[in-house]
C-alpha cells in the first residue's frame, strides 16, 4: 500500500507547488524510496507503490477519500501491469483521466516514449537518474507551466547574448509578467547578458 516518504532528510525548501499530493511507481524500492524523498524535499506529499495495479487501487481509494493525487510519476518497465498499460487505464478511467502522468524511462527507451507523450497524453518523459534538479524542472513542466516557460525564455536569452552579445549587450528591454518570480527570474538571466532591464 502507499507509502509515504516526506521530508525525512531535511526541512523541505519551498517551491511553489502547492499541497500537490504525487503517487510514485516503482518496482525497486531503492528508486522508488529515493523518489519520494526528493518530492518531499520540494514540499510534496509523496506516496510509493511497487506497481500498476497498486497505483491503481492507491488512485482509486485517494479519489473516494476526496483527495485525489494531482501526478504519477511512473517507471515504464514495472513488472505485472506495466506503466504504459497503467498509464492507458488512467486515462479511460472517468474518475482519473486527468491525473497528470511523468513516464521515468532510461535514455535506449525515450525516443519510443515520445509517441505515447501526444496519445495518451503523458505530460512529461524523465530519464533515469532523475536528479533533484531535474524532478523540480519536470514538475514545473506540469504544475507552473506559464514560469517553466518565463524560465526558459530568460535561459534561452541569456544563451543568446552569449552567442551573439554584439546583438543584445546593452540593448533596454521591458519585462511584464503578473507573477513576481517570473519578473525576477527573467530579470536575473537577462542582466548575466547584459541587457538593461
Amino acid at each position: 500500500w502507499p507509502q509515504g516518504v516526506v521530508g525525512e532528510q531535511a526541512p523541505p525548501r519551498v517551491s511553489g507547488f502547492g499541497n500537490r499530493r504525487i503517487l510514485v511507481v516503482h518496482h525497486n524500492d531503492a528508486a522508488r524510496n529515493s523518489l519520494t524523498a526528493m518530492l518531499g524535499q520540494l514540499g510534496l506529499q509523496a506516496y510509493g507503490v511497487s506497481g500498476g495495479v497498486d497505483a491503481l487501487d492507491a488512485l482509486g481509494e485517494a479519489v473516494e477519500d476526496g483527495w485525489p493525487y494531482d501526478l504519477v510519476l511512473m517507471d515504464w518497465r514495472i513488472p505485472g501491469l506495466s506503466g504504459l498499460e497503467t498509464a492507458r487505464l488512467i486515462r479511460t478511467d472517468p474518475q482519473l483521466r486527468e491525473t497528470a502522468i511523468i513516464a521515468l524511462t532510461t535514455a535506449q527507451a525515450r525516443e519510443e516514449m515520445q509517441r505515447y507523450v501526444e496519445s495518451l497524453p503523458l505530460q512529461g518523459i524523465l530519464t533515469k537518474a532523475v536528479t533533484d534538479s531535474i524532478l523540480f524542472n519536470a514538475l514545473q513542466q506540469v504544475f507552473n507551466p506559464k514560469t517553466a516557460r518565463a524560465v526558459e525564455a530568460a535561459e534561452v536569452a541569456a544563451q543568446m547574448a552569449t552567442d551573439y552579445p554584439s546583438i543584445l549587450r546593452g540593448a533596454r528591454v521591458l519585462v511584464v509578467d503578473d507573477n513576481q518570480f517570473n519578473l525576477e527570474v527573467a530579470a536575473d538571466f537577462l542582466s548575466l547578458a547584459q541587457v538593461d532591464v
